[in-house]
């Protein structure tokens, strides 16, 4: 198994506004005041969350499925492979 990112190096996320409240639902929308959401709250739900080295390796556009002999980031390589993920968009 690939560790998870530590707490803190997980992105920032928070409860938004219920739907029709909110005028552009590309903007945050969050709720005022703003009630951020837990690591823990976000785990509970399944969210898992790997934070990447993105200036290491170069990802190729999607492809589905996905061919592990195409993998140049071997802890990308590692994590599909423990979550058994041959799509792309896992």
């Amino acid at each position: 198994a690939v560790p998870e990112s530590p707490d803190s190096e997980w992105p920032e996320a928070w409860y938004m506004m219920e739907d029709g409240t909110y005028e552009d639902q590309k903007e945050r929308n969050r709720l005022t005041p703003n009630k951020p959401a837990s690591v823990e709250v976000l785990k509970d739900l399944g969210i898992a969350y790997w934070k990447m080295d993105a200036e290491k390796y170069s990802y190729p556009a999607k492809a589905i499925p996905w061919d592990p002999k195409d993998a140049t980031d071997p802890k990308l390589k590692d994590i599909r492979d423990f979550r058994r993920c041959r799509m792309a968009s896992c």
